[in-house]
């Protein structure tokens, strides 16, 4: 059981790492969302600078990535 615990706390942190906005940019735009706008790796940023459907997919992949961390614990 303890073990169960353990991989499902290590695989939430991994999953909760990865910056899907920073993916996104870097293999759809071919830049770095952190050098543009704001700085900042989120949804907002993105939203500013690639437009509204860049952030709608950063906003649904971070809420993607929380609802499998919730289902997972």
């Amino acid at each position: 059981m303890i073990w169960k615990c353990l991989v499902i706390l290590a695989g939430s942190y991994v999953i909760g790492s990865m910056s899907l906005s920073i993916l996104a940019s870097k293999k759809l735009f071919g830049g770095d969302i952190r050098a543009e706008g704001s700085g900042n790796a989120g949804a907002t940023n993105m939203a500013r600078v690639h437009g509204w459907g860049a952030g709608l997919l950063t906003l649904a992949g971070d809420a993607a990535k929380a609802a499998v961390c919730m289902l997972a614990g």
